[in-house]
């Protein structure tokens, strides 16, 4: 949320921002847009002026509906099990990178890395 420590600061109790050497990011209102200002183009932070990814989501109550489609579209589609987008497999790497976060709050600041994620079975090369 915006607390005004962040020097973007799109707002909302929902917004998050977060800035690296590679760039800055902000996801506004969980599902909304996503801002990024590119980190290797110095100019673009001088002019403040973000690359905007709006995707259409205005409501969280739909990302449901978008999951259970997809979801439904790969199996009609006879995707194999191990690449169904609604696998729950990047709700998974989420929750790492969130406890990882927690636990380098708890000890002062330390880098925790995000456990592995069970390995992928099948194809990694299969692309839909």
């Amino acid at each position: 949320s915006q607390r005004g420590d962040a020097i973007f600061g799109l707002g909302g109790w929902w917004s998050f921002e977060m800035a690296g050497t590679k760039g800055t990011f902000c996801i506004e209102n969980c599902v909304e847009k996503l801002y990024y200002w590119d980190g290797s183009q110095p100019a673009s932070m001088g002019t403040m002026q973000p690359e905007i990814f709006d995707f259409g989501t205005k409501d969280f109550g739909t990302t449901f509906n978008n999951r259970l489609h997809a979801f439904l579209e790969d199996m009609t589609n006879k995707i194999p099990p191990e690449h169904i987008r609604g696998s729950g497999r990047d709700a998974l790497a989420t929750l790492e990178y969130t406890v990882a976060a927690i636990e380098s709050f708890e000890e002062g600041g330390a880098l925790i890395r995000p456990r592995a994620l069970p390995p992928l079975h099948g194809t990694p090369g299969f692309v839909v």
